[in-house]
């Protein structure tokens, strides 16, 4: 178990004896994860921002719950994802990419690294980005998107190397993203 485990271990046992500041400590650590995990779902900003809000309420009244052998992460993970599954059934939205293309255009930039994603929807198709974003920006390993998106390793990673091909034969050829 790697120090950061244990940390969170803590913060856990912490959260369930109803420590806010350790709620607030995963909230700080998790927010824009479960953010981006919900948004790839929804594909709208502020219906991920509310789902965030309630995944973490979710979580919170849950926590009793969680298996000592579980990990935490992808337990909170399955958690946003189920949550944002269960929205998007519910309103029936229609997931197709003209429709995420016009959400996506109207979308206000979260950050810097959200904005330069966005640019690169004309070059990468979403679950490149969902990738990229997931490895680069949220730090996580190939294993462990593999294990959320329920893909093998090899699968993730062989779709990231692509991705990244792509987007450097994008610049080798003059593409200058606006």
């Amino acid at each position: 178990m790697t120090l950061r485990e244990r940390s969170i271990d803590k913060i856990i046992k912490k959260l369930k004896k109803g420590d806010e500041k350790a709620f607030d400590t995963i909230y700080e650590m998790y927010v824009k994860l479960i953010y981006h995990v919900i948004f790839q779902i929804v594909k709208n900003k502020l219906d991920a921002e509310d789902l965030t809000q309630e995944v973490f309420v979710k979580m919170y009244e849950n926590i009793q719950s969680l298996k000592d052998n579980v990990q935490f992460k992808y337990w909170f993970l399955q958690i946003a994802k189920n949550h944002a599954l269960n929205y998007v059934k519910k309103k029936s939205y229609v997931l197709n990419d003209e429709y995420i293309r016009n959400m996506a255009a109207r979308e206000e930039v979260v950050d810097d690294f959200e904005d330069l994603l966005n640019q690169f929807k004309g070059v990468l198709n979403a679950d490149e980005i969902d990738i990229i974003a997931l490895h680069l920006y949220h730090r996580m390993t190939f294993r462990e998107i593999g294990l959320l998106r329920e893909e093998t390793t090899s699968a993730v990673n062989n779709k990231y190397a692509r991705a990244i091909k792509k987007v450097r034969e994008f610049y080798k050829e003059g593409g200058i993203f606006l």
